[in-house]
């Protein structure tokens, strides 16, 4: 008999670190994909910022063009 609940006592401890270790591994892919997302973030923002300043030196450079 104490054969039989040591064993059901590990399956369900293993089952236990199995649903932890599966957890675990979700949140760690969710938080790669948030890293990665925040970079991609970064660079889109850099990619505005240089749009806009692109377009205000273009802008300038027509008004100037014009006034001359």
């Amino acid at each position: 008999m104490f054969f039989a609940d040591s064993a059901l006592i590990l399956d369900v401890l293993a089952f236990d670190v199995a649903v932890i270790a599966f957890f675990s591994g979700v949140s760690a892919l969710i938080l790669v994909a948030v890293y990665f997302v925040d970079v991609a973030s970064f660079f889109v923002d850099f990619a505005f910022t240089f749009v806009a300043l692109s377009l205000i030196v273009v802008f300038a450079v027509f008004a100037f063009s014009l006034a001359v």
